[in-house]
């Protein structure tokens, strides 16, 4: 249930002791919503006539058609669902319903997604500077609406959204020259699509964020502490590991409790890159015992979220 990248480096500052580095990791997400138990089968539709009142309120948006857009948006977000752990063996099935159409049968799906609220308006507006210099714009706002109903019909959650994008043109010496390097409307709105779909796939499923994690060269033993380093980067954390286990034993007879005390966080982090969170904490743990760092003091409060966190995924990945 865990990825990782690595990104970048940055020494960041040199003392006699240690000198920190970043590491990239990329780490699962609970969504906000915890749908629990079969995820086999589920249904994504709207109504066919949801947007009908946005194309006609909106001249620019005549030559729209509304199915398409619509069918954008519940393509878009099967697609998401479809890259999302604990959805990966999901059977997925869209619809459009038609005036007067029903849903589909409730009793044949796990979950059914339904907007069935769907509002868009878009509008070009432009801006003289000076003489010379004209900035053209466009402005796209939406609004969703989502309900999700279990295999009983029985609603179990609503999610309502909007938001706004906005293009600008650049300077231009017309008005219809910065009118012109705008998208076009159409285009606008099939990236509003996109993005609301992205909101409302972030809100029901878990979502991978990437975050850093620091790691302290140790100046004590700059070979050793590349060497660990360089195997953390090549995803062996079980080297990396060993080299700051002999590390933290040959330093024991030092006194010095702040080489200590960053070894123990080095450690802590090849626990948690090893997925073994309750390791990770006794070592962050550890190394306050010996020095209060402000570094691991935070990083000790990131841990123990992401404990709390993976009782919250296991329970919106498994599958009963």
């Amino acid at each position: 249930m865990k990825k990782i990248r690595i990104i970048f480096l940055i020494p960041l500052f040199l003392s006699a002791c240690v000198s920190p580095r970043y590491i990239a990791i990329e780490t699962l997400q609970p969504s906000k919503f915890t749908f629990e138990g079969d995820k086999d089968n589920i249904a994504i539709c709207a109504k066919q006539n949801i947007l009908s009142e946005s194309i006609s309120s909106n001249e620019s948006a005549k030559n729209i058609q509304p199915d398409s857009m619509i069918r954008n948006i519940l393509y878009s977000v099967q697609e998401l669902l479809e890259d999302v752990y604990g959805y990966e063996n999901t059977r997925f099935r869209t619809f459009l319903l038609k005036a007067g159409e029903q849903p589909p049968n409730y009793n044949n799906f796990d979950m059914v997604l339904e907007m069935d609220v769907l509002q868009i308006n878009c509008s070009y507006y432009a801006q003289e500077y000076s003489y010379y210099d004209w900035e053209a714009y466009l402005q796209a706002q939406y609004a969703t609406r989502w309900s999700i109903r279990n295999s009983s019909g029985e609603q179990i959650n609503a999610f309502n959204d909007q938001n706004m994008i906005v293009w600008n043109s650049g300077l231009f010496p017309t008005k219809s020259e910065a009118v012109e390097n705008l998208p076009r409307m159409k285009d606008a709105w099939w990236d509003l699509g996109i993005e609301s779909a992205k909101k409302y796939v972030a809100y029901i499923a878990p979502q991978w964020s990437v975050d850093g994690r620091t790691i302290y060269m140790i100046n004590r033993f700059p070979e050793q502490s590349m060497l660990a380093y360089t195997a953390m980067k090549e995803d062996d954390f079980q080297q990396a590991r060993y080299i700051w286990d002999t590390m933290l034993a040959s330093c024991r007879n030092f006194g010095q409790k702040e080489i200590k005390s960053r070894i123990n966080h080095n450690l802590a982090v090849v626990c948690e890159f090893q997925n073994k969170l309750e390791e990770a904490i006794d070592w962050a743990q550890k190394s306050l015992d010996v020095k209060r760092q402000y570094t691991t003091i935070i990083y000790l409060n990131v841990l123990k979220r992401r404990e709390t966190d993976m009782i919250i995924l296991d329970r919106q990945t498994k599958r009963q």
